[in-house]
């Protein structure tokens, strides 16, 4: 900012900068009589967004900052895994990434997990310098080996319903085959009562 002392003799001019009308700065400039001077100033803003400048009176305009952020290539998946490995059809499954930022400012990246090399869903992660994060991305259920970035967290089954997920072994006293379903509560023949879970045996059964 030029200022011009148009008096007989030599002075000092004070000027405020204001931000959103708040006194933020104050400097002095010395100027020889007859002569003009600069007024300057250095005014760090932590914050994006607009502010309105002015030096004293005198309005200067919007100032709109905004953050500084790397490559998105600094943010990079470094390994990822299946919470679970069974999904029922019409549920949603999930997928866990862990992401870090490689980089010394804040970084942004768009991650997209496929299903057999197909885009199932898209997550955006905004990590400070240097940080390290596990996300967690929800998809439709579907079948295949899934994927955040290309980097492998196993293979998904998708099925009708739990009885898929059931493990048979033979009774050692009959012989017949017995069933294992961990989502049902059955009480047999013989009042055996089995809590938070279910045994399928040839013959007669009772269902709660």
């Amino acid at each position: 900012m030029q200022v011009e002392n148009v008096g007989g003799r030599d002075g000092t001019f004070e000027a405020d900068l204001l931000v959103d009308g708040e006194i933020v700065a104050t400097e002095t400039v010395f100027v020889e009589a007859g002569g003009t001077g600069t007024v300057g100033f250095e005014q760090q803003f932590d914050t994006p967004g607009e502010y309105e400048l002015a030096v004293d009176d005198r309005p200067l305009g919007t100032l709109t900052v905004t953050a500084m952020t790397a490559s998105s290539d600094a943010v990079r998946v470094v390994g990822a895994s299946l919470p679970a490995e069974w999904v029922a059809t019409g549920f949603e499954a999930s997928v866990r990434a862990t992401v870090v930022n490689e980089a010394s400012l804040a970084a942004n990246r768009t991650l997209t997990v496929t299903v057999d090399g197909q885009s199932v869903a898209n997550e955006t992660v905004s990590l400070g310098p240097n940080e390290q994060r596990n996300v967690t991305i929800p998809f439709e259920a579907v079948a295949g080996t899934v994927a955040v970035e290309g980097v492998e967290a196993g293979r998904i089954e998708v099925g009708e319903d739990v009885a898929q997920a059931r493990t048979s072994t033979p009774d050692a006293t009959t012989g017949a085959e017995v069933l294992f379903d961990p989502a049902r509560i059955v009480v047999l023949v013989g009042a055996v009562f089995i809590l938070g879970a279910s045994l399928y045996v040839t013959g007669q059964y009772f269902r709660q």
